[in-house]
């Protein structure tokens, strides 16, 4: 996981409570793809994932999983509304959709 989240949380939390905010918290788990070839002539590259690629995935999501519960829970404390999502794939295109369905500009 992205060692900055211990960095942000500190500086947006009281921002959030004087504003009356919902955070929502994201975790995006990059999931590296090997593109391979079908050796057919004027056949696209496929991607692949490995065994081990798969199983970090579902380790690093697991993690993720963990501590933005723990995360959410801490600051609802604080009387904040916090919502959590933990997704795997580009990380670029997946806070693109994210934002765009939550309807932040």
């Amino acid at each position: 996981m992205v060692p900055t989240r211990r960095k942000v949380l500190p500086y947006i939390t009281p921002e959030a409570v004087a504003r009356h905010s919902k955070l929502v918290l994201l975790h995006v788990v990059d999931t590296p793809e090997s593109m391979t070839s079908l050796n057919i002539p004027g056949s696209p590259a496929v991607p692949v994932s490995t065994s081990g690629a798969v199983k970090r995935t579902f380790t690093e999501e697991t993690a993720a999983e963990s501590y933005l519960a723990a995360q959410t829970q801490l600051l609802t404390g604080k009387g904040l509304e916090v919502d959590y999502v933990v997704q795997s794939g580009a990380p670029a295109r997946l806070l693109s959709n994210t934002l765009r369905k939550m309807n932040v500009p």
